[in-house]
């Protein structure tokens, strides 16, 4: 089918095709809050601590004391981000949790060693969680969902039937076919077309079809309405419309609003001062469970993960309700100032669908109905909007 054009459009929506291989990456896994690893750790977690409380008030002995071990084991979180800041040189909020760790299980607090690894496992769960929630509705974001297209020449050299090939791997001068449904893979112009429709509210927000003749460029995201047509490419894929979407996306997803740099600044400042304050305490009183305290009474632990978890928030919220790209979050706070905001483009803040919700009729004149009647016969053969939807409202 692929070579007769018949299965061209399931493979550019990815469908179709050899996917490649994804090999299994243990500290990916664990770092992705969505992946099955890292939720089957945190039952079992969660589980082992449940149980350490629950044999601690009826058994005792050993059991509650190897099922907080247990617990402390499995904070993967803490333990892998407490040892990148020390290889960093860095001591952040983390290290200190860690080195509350080690001191509760240094004094035989083992439940309180397991409290601290199963709140502070879970809470950067909760983190993540939201920011994988920013990564899908980015995702969402971009236009188009093409992964493959259908090469017909390369670099202008001779024709073939029709090659299957990834985006990423077209290059300006090749020659692709457009079909009927299909999404317009990277920019480019028109060198063979008949009639030709695309429908460009993805990218112009113009809610009607254009339709495109030979010599016209195209735009990646755009999606073919109706005909056939040959499409010379003029950019790479990362170049393109789409390319660059992707690229603010990305600038988007890097972004930090300024609340969060300054609690970062904070922070980097105010946890080495906790930590000096906590071991002078822990030698002045010679009792390390005084400094231990003070470790993690003052750990900026709620500070540091509150801006960026209500950022993630603001920019799901956006993206999925109401389908806005921030492109930085410092357009977040500057926004907050805004007081009214002008906008234009149907298709994009607007569905460009109009409905006619009452009609009013001059006394002694036509009915109702019959005034639709007369306004759908004169509309019918009228492709505008507004046009469709008187059309609409006598035919329901």
């Amino acid at each position: 089918m692929n070579r007769l054009m018949l299965g061209a459009r399931i493979l550019q929506s990815g469908g179709v095709g050899q996917e490649e291989s994804k090999k299994f990456n243990l500290f990916a896994e664990l770092q992705n809050a969505e992946s099955s690893l890292c939720r089957i750790l945190l039952l079992v977690q969660g589980v082992a601590f449940a149980l350490a409380l629950l044999t601690q008030q009826v058994l005792g002995g050993i059991v509650p004391d190897m099922l907080s071990l247990v617990t402390v084991l499995l904070a993967h979180s803490l333990l892998r981000r407490a040892c990148t800041s020390m290889m960093a040189k860095r001591i952040s909020m983390h290290v200190l949790m860690f080195l509350v760790l080690v001191g509760a299980i240094y004094l035989g607090q083992v439940t309180e060693a397991a409290t601290v690894a199963f709140l502070v496992n879970a809470s950067e769960w909760i983190v993540g969680k939201s920011q994988v929630a920013v990564e899908k509705e980015l995702g969402k974001s971009l236009v188009g969902t093409s992964s493959h297209a259908t090469l017909l020449s390369t670099g202008g050299g001779p024709r073939s039937s029709g090659t299957p090939i990834r985006i990423e791997d077209l290059r300006p001068k090749d020659v692709v076919l457009l079909k009927s449904g299909s999404t317009v893979p990277t920019d480019g112009r028109i060198l063979k077309a008949d009639t030709f429709t695309v429908n460009e509210s993805s990218v112009t927000g113009e809610a009607l079809p254009v339709d495109k003749s030979v010599g016209e460029k195209l735009l990646s995201g755009t999606v073919v309405v109706a005909g056939v047509a040959e499409m010379e490419c003029t950019a790479p894929a990362a170049e393109s419309f789409q390319g660059k979407l992707q690229a603010a996306v990305e600038d988007a997803r890097n972004s930090r609003s300024e609340m969060e740099e300054l609690v970062n600044r904070f922070a980097e400042i105010y946890t080495p001062i906790v930590v000096l304050l906590s071991v002078l305490l822990a030698l002045w009183s010679s009792n390390l469970t005084s400094g231990l305290t003070v470790l993690v009474s003052a750990c900026p632990c709620a500070v540091v993960a509150a801006a960026p978890v209500v950022q993630s928030c603001a920019f799901v919220r956006l993206l999925s309700d109401l389908q806005v790209l921030v492109k930085d979050a410092r357009a977040l706070d500057s926004f907050a100032q805004v007081s009214r905001l002008g906008t234009d483009k149907t298709g994009t803040l607007t569905k460009g669908s109009f409905e006619l919700h009452d009609i009013v009729v001059m006394p002694g004149q036509l009915e109702k109905r019959d005034l639709l009647k007369l306004l759908a016969a004169l509309e019918s053969q009228d492709s505008h909007p507004l046009a469709n939807s008187l059309v609409r409202s006598y035919v329901g």
